[in-house]
């Protein structure tokens, strides 16, 4: 079974099929504007259409065993595309559940942070 933060590095740079794989059927994903909250299938999409990070890097990292098969994590995600400008740090939060196949992903949050020139 993966570790909960290889699973997690992986929702940053894998694709399409890792979500099919990983996602919780009911899962909710709390993303900056303009995205909003997308359910499975609309992240699954937006994934598709979507260019991965390349790199990314946790600081701060937390977690939390919050009963039988329930780990929740937070952390400063901190990540980029590989161009310029392409580089994106928020504070995260996950939810996972573990079932019959392993770790489920069944919510994550993400807060960005700003630079402080802007």
């Amino acid at each position: 079974m993966k570790d909960i933060w290889t699973l997690e590095a992986s929702f940053w740079k894998d694709g399409p099929d890792f979500y099919e794989e990983h996602l919780a059927p009911d899962v909710l994903m709390v993303l900056p504007s303009p995205v909003g909250v997308l359910g499975r299938a609309e992240t699954i999409d937006a994934i598709r259409a979507s260019v991965r990070w390349r790199n990314v890097r946790f600081s701060g990292k937390r977690l939390v065993r919050a009963g039988d098969g329930v780990s929740i994590i937070s952390y400063v995600g901190s990540a980029d595309r590989g161009g310029p400008d392409s580089s994106y740090s928020a504070q995260c939060s996950s939810t996972y559940v573990l079932s019959e196949t392993g770790w489920k992903l069944v919510a994550h949050q993400q807060t960005p942070l700003h630079d402080a020139r802007e």
